[in-house]
């Protein structure tokens, strides 16, 4: 176990930039990296802080059609193209947070669960951020209504046989996560 010290550089309401100090093999190390998590302990950031929602539509021929969003991202000063996700509020499971947050950015709702996962991580040298993935089967329509008034979010369903498309064109930005999870579709075809 390393000895780390940790210093609180930024006090904002859903981020905050820290700063670590420890050494590996006699070596001093300063890293930087941004958090969630009010407490910097080990017990809280076991905690997951988010879910990402993967909706299928099956028909009755079990044809998929996935459900996609377009969504401004200020980092980015872009567009990114991603599936439905938020962060599990305070007094929320994992599956309460998935239903709320597919229904504020889709419209639709949750119908069957196919599997969660357990808590991954997509950037560990810059943030703690952990994620579990809901694979579920939706119905409903597309709607704004529900959206918070912060939120730019265009919804779209994207056909199996369109994933390809989607993947390799490089005039889009596509999440990373996203970009996974559609090619182990594509691949699977």
């Amino acid at each position: 176990m390393v000895d780390v010290k940790i210093e609180q550089i930024t006090h904002n309401k859903w981020l905050n930039l820290f700063k670590a100090n420890y050494q590996i093999r006699g070596t001093p190390v300063e890293w930087f990296y941004a958090s969630r998590k009010k407490d910097q302990t080990v017990v809280e950031k076991s905690k997951i802080d988010g879910v990402i929602i993967i909706p299928i539509i099956i028909d009755r021929h079990g044809h998929k059609r996935f459900i996609l969003i377009d969504e401004w991202r200020s980092p980015l000063l872009d567009r990114e193209i991603t599936f439905p996700s938020g962060l599990i509020d305070s007094g929320e499971d994992i599956m309460k947070a998935a239903r709320r947050e597919l229904k504020e950015e889709t419209g639709f709702n949750l119908k069957r669960v196919f599997r969660i996962s357990p808590p991954v991580f997509s950037s560990s040298g810059t943030t703690d951020e952990s994620v579990s993935f809901v694979f579920a089967e939706v119905e409903g329509e597309i709607s704004d209504l529900y959206q918070e008034k912060t939120e730019d979010i265009r919804v779209f369903i994207l056909d199996e046989e369109n994933i390809g498309e989607l993947l390799f064109n490089d005039t889009l930005k596509i999440n990373a996560k996203a970009w996974a999870i559609l090619w182990g579709f594509y691949i699977s075809e």
